[in-house]
């Protein structure tokens, strides 16, 4: 099991009742939906070698279903950041932590942010370090056979099974190094997170009362494409 952390960022006349609501019933599908989903593909092993891989064998179509989703990191640090930068506004004023545990089958990397632009735009040289340290050498793997190809769909195949790789999960939750990724978003490991998270995979939900102190990146995105 990982322990993970979700930020969010609620109205303050409804922390309570969010809090509340998080310890009774966890992360649950929503009748409205979530702006999350994830994609299920098949095990990586019966597609790595295959040399026409496209998104039609990771993504598209009924035999890999997408599923709905919450977002974490897998340090309260960066949780934090989302609960108190990223997703705070003038009505969502009021950060919440939650702390909780999740099988790592039911975990992916969260690829948007640096992962993807770098299987698309990377530069071998300067990326391929730069994701073992961050991913675990296993990610090499992927990224350099994605770079050997010209076609972006084979790329983009490439990452979404290197997403669901258990040894890349397990490594990206282990890694220390603050990366500097899209939109100014700043942080050590992003994932999703199969719904539905049962309240008693909850550990801890609580209101923090200060921002963390502002990370300097070591590891930039527009360093690495």
């Amino acid at each position: 099991m990982l322990t993970l952390f979700r930020g969010l960022a609620v109205p303050k006349d409804r922390v309570d009742a969010v809090m509340d609501d998080i310890r009774t019933n966890g992360f649950k599908v929503r009748k409205d939906g979530w702006p999350m989903k994830q994609n299920r593909p098949p095990n990586p092993a019966d597609l790595f070698e295959k040399l026409d891989l496209t998104r039609a064998d990771t993504r598209d179509g009924d035999h890999i279903p997408e599923v709905a989703a919450v977002c974490a990191c897998g340090d309260q640090e960066g949780a934090a950041h989302y609960a108190w930068r990223h997703n705070r506004n003038l009505e969502d004023d009021t950060p919440v932590l939650v702390a909780f545990q999740a099988p790592v089958e039911a975990v992916a990397v969260d690829g948007k942010d640096l992962l993807y632009t770098v299987f698309g735009r990377g530069v071998p040289d300067r990326a391929g370090p730069a994701l073992a340290e961050l991913f675990g050498p296993v990610m090499l793997r992927y990224a350099e056979k994605a770079w050997g190809s010209a076609d972006m769909s084979y790329r983009m195949a490439m990452c979404d099974l290197a997403i669901h790789d258990p040894e890349v999960v397990l490594a990206h939750h282990a890694n220390r190094t603050v990366i500097g990724g899209k939109v100014n978003l700043v942080f050590r490991s992003a994932f999703t997170v199969m719904l539905p998270v049962e309240s008693s995979a909850i550990i801890k939900v609580f209101a923090p009362y200060s921002a963390p102190a502002a990370e300097i990146p070591q590891v930039l995105l527009q360093n690495l494409i």
